[in-house]
């Protein structure tokens, strides 16, 4: 904790609180409706390599690639003066059975993908579903490159 957390005015906290949640379900929303696309798209393109399931009640995504199992876990945050979605990327290790993290993602209310560090990765209005492919590509080849004995 830091100073700044007792300084706050508790009178703020309701406000702050909705921006959280609205913020989140926003963000949520995209997501989901991310992967219901990705969905379609790996029916057709990559079927035989990738599964993807999904579970809006639990805020998770789980798939797999070339046997390779992750999960995609969705948490509320609040930072600033806006709520967002953090998407953490996990991956499943087979011989411990246990998941260690390999990238996360914020989803602001406007629906851009940004680090850790604020910086913009993706906007979502390319023409064509183009930040989506992207989005799930970019998502696929960090799990082929997780080395997860390293």
């Amino acid at each position: 904790m830091e100073i700044s957390d007792f300084e706050y005015n508790e009178g703020n906290f309701e406000m702050d609180l909705r921006k959280a949640e609205i913020g989140f379900r926003r963000a949520k929303e995209y997501f989901f409706e991310r992967v219901d696309h990705w969905h379609r798209y790996i029916e057709v393109k990559l079927s035989r390599d990738v599964v993807l399931r999904e579970d809006p009640a639990t805020n998770k995504a789980t798939g797999e690639i070339l046997g390779k199992k992750f999960a995609l876990q969705l948490s509320p945050v609040f930072k600033g003066e806006d709520g967002l979605a953090a998407v953490l990327l996990t991956l499943s290790v087979q011989v411990s059975g246990k998941a260690i993290e390999l990238d996360r993602v914020y989803i602001i209310v406007s629906a851009n993908i940004v680090s850790n560090g604020g910086e913009t990765l993706l906007y979502p209005q390319d023409v064509d579903n183009t930040a989506s492919i992207r989005l799930l590509y970019a998502i696929l080849r960090r799990v082929l490159r997780a080395e997860p004995w390293a």
